[in-house]
């Protein structure tokens, strides 16, 4: 997965998807799991336990929730 300032990209052996900020609804915490919601109301779930630490997560969240913020219309 990559997560820059202009989109989110899921890579997986298959091939790609990116999903714009612009195209991006929500995210919120529930648990152990960040939920990514698009426009049309497909998730990108993010695990936890897929960054070092919870410090790591929070801040991935707030980056993430300052991107929608900035991108929505």
């Amino acid at each position: 997965m990559k997560i820059n300032r202009h989109y989110i990209e899921n890579v997986q052996v298959f091939g790609s998807v990116k999903a714009f900020w612009s195209f991006i609804k929500k995210a919120y915490i529930n648990e152990e799991f960040m939920f990514i919601q698009t426009n049309d109301n497909e998730f990108i779930v993010l695990p936890a336990r897929s960054l070092a630490s919870e410090e790591e997560f929070q801040q991935l969240f707030r980056f993430i929730t300052e991107q929608i913020n900035n991108h929505s219309k």
